[in-house]
């Protein structure tokens, strides 16, 4: 038997949290949760998103999003 390696890459919340709707419900969602170190993860994140969606706008980006926050493969890809 053969096994096949999976690729994966690191999930970030912060590329799909592109509107004050969405920033807003990830933040109740994690204090509905009662754990504060999901609650200061959530907040950063949710600072990471802000700045990345005001440079996509600075940058010009219609969408107003950034086309990707890390580089190819996700941060720590080697």
């Amino acid at each position: 038997m053969t096994s096949a390696m999976v690729r994966t890459s690191i999930f970030d919340p912060a590329r799909h949290l592109d509107d004050e709707q969405a920033l807003a419900g990830y933040l109740d969602d994690a204090r509905a949760t009662g754990d504060a170190a999901f609650v200061a993860d959530a907040l950063g994140v949710v600072a990471r998103a802000r700045c990345t969606n005001r440079s996509a706008q600075a940058a010009g980006r219609p969408d107003g999003r950034a086309a990707s926050v890390w580089p190819r493969g996700g941060r720590g890809a080697q």
